[in-house]
């Protein structure tokens, strides 16, 4: 798909400052395509003799390794080493790289926040694409709907068309929730979704909206849930009267359920409180991102309809604790550690009742931190960088190859 023209004289580190129409081609002819129109094009791409590939999807990502095995192929795709794209994470092996973001795992927890949202709900409904999704995965998910007293039906879809039909039949089952399962078909139809589900009045899982209950105007019936569009601001029309879970939104890709007092028909402003054992002048990039992500995926902006509460221990991790302890005492609604396993692990040290949102480079199931990744339990829940374990090992490679006919490397490690 990319080709470069780099002018005579430009150094390697140039090679990163890519121009599309300057010193980069884009063949963009893979872009949008039906799944069963993969092989052809990939075959089309090596013709042209790209210098790389680029795929989003495992689908495609076959596709183009069965194409060739010796241009470059760079992917996202959910799972690179279970799906069988890479031998592993630090030594892919063959002419293919590229990025996990595991979204299947988070299948299962949406499934339970869905159970969670609507009271009584004994019929769920999970959309699946059949290009992406195994049967193993639609087997768990339903072995974990029945251990919730629900029954989860599975309707299938492979082509754009085919996702509105599937949500109306949904319904027309009796479904009384949707589940849709990751996928690169149904993410980039996701606003075929939203309407057809905020049509049918059928409660969802988010995929850029926000999902709320609202009580009847009697007040003696159950909350209902309903979908508002993420950039509304709390305490907009939409958001009067919320009851139980009253906010659930999206916090750097991870489910996180705020439960903020109700007064009258105005909410107050929920707190965030945000742990780091590094220091701000050492975190600009990671603020930078927070707040855009508060703002893009909740509408919300620190000062305005939401406050954050900073914490830093500047390298300091025996000041960790103390700072978690703080930010229990001033009773924020949703504590975010940052900046190192040591910052998670105070954080679930000072709280059992509070949600943690947190990152963390190790295994936070064996850090003690969740039960399972699509099932965090608890009150903790978060993302993994995956900077340590295999990716340790694929700098050493690195570092081998730039320095040739090194026999001895000294490790860093923090204890």
């Amino acid at each position: 798909m990319l080709q470069r023209t780099l002018p005579v004289g430009s150094s390697r580190r140039a090679s990163a400052d890519f121009i599309e129409g300057q010193n980069l081609k884009v063949d963009w002819r893979g872009y949008g395509l039906h799944p069963e129109q993969f092989p052809d094009i990939a075959v089309e791409l090596i013709k042209a003799k790209v210098d790389f590939i680029f795929c989003a999807g495992g689908v495609a990502t076959r596709a183009a390794q069965l194409a060739t095995a010796a241009i470059p192929i760079l992917a996202v795709t959910d799972d690179m080493v279970g799906s069988g794209l890479v031998r592993s994470l630090a030594r892919p092996g063959g002419n293919t790289t590229g990025v996990s973001i595991l979204a299947t795992e988070l299948d299962g927890k949406r499934q339970e926040i869905l159970i969670e949202a609507v009271p009584g709900l004994r019929h769920i409904v999970a959309l699946a694409d059949t290009n992406t999704t195994a049967p193993r995965q639609l087997q768990a998910l339903q072995e974990a709907a029945r251990a919730r007293g629900a029954e989860l039906s599975i309707h299938r879809v492979a082509k754009a068309e085919e996702i509105a039909p599937a949500i109306d039949i949904a319904k027309a089952s009796n479904g009384a929730a949707l589940n849709v399962l990751a996928s690169p078909l149904l993410f980039a139809h996701r606003q075929v979704i939203i309407e057809r589900v905020a049509t049918l009045r059928l409660p969802a899982s988010p995929l850029r909206r926000v999902m709320c209950y609202r009580r009847h105007r009697d007040r003696n019936g159950p909350a209902a849930p309903f979908l508002i569009d993420a950039g509304k601001k709390p305490g907009s029309k939409l958001m009067f009267d919320i009851r139980r879970r009253d906010f659930i939104t999206l916090l750097g890709g991870t489910a996180v359920m705020w439960p903020l007092p109700v007064h009258a028909q105005q909410l107050s402003i929920p707190l965030i409180g945000f742990m780091s054992a590094r220091s701000p002048e050492d975190s600009v990039n990671v603020l930078q991102a927070f707040h855009k992500g508060l703002k893009d995926e909740g509408g919300f902006t620190n000062g305005e309809n939401v406050n954050v509460e900073y914490r830093w221990a500047r390298g300091n991790y025996g000041l960790l604790p103390a700072l978690a302890g703080e930010l229990v005492v001033h009773r924020v609604n949703v504590l975010v550690a940052v900046g190192g396993d040591a910052s998670a692990r105070a954080a679930k040290a000072a709280t059992s009742e509070i949600p943690i949102v947190f990152t963390i480079s190790g295994d936070p199931v064996e850090a003690g931190l969740v039960q399972s990744l699509n099932r965090p339990g608890g009150n903790a829940t978060g993302c993994i960088v995956f900077s340590t374990g295999e990716l340790d090992a694929k700098r050493l490679d690195l570092m081998s190859e730039i320095v040739p006919g090194v026999s001895l490397f000294g490790v860093l490690v923090n204890s």
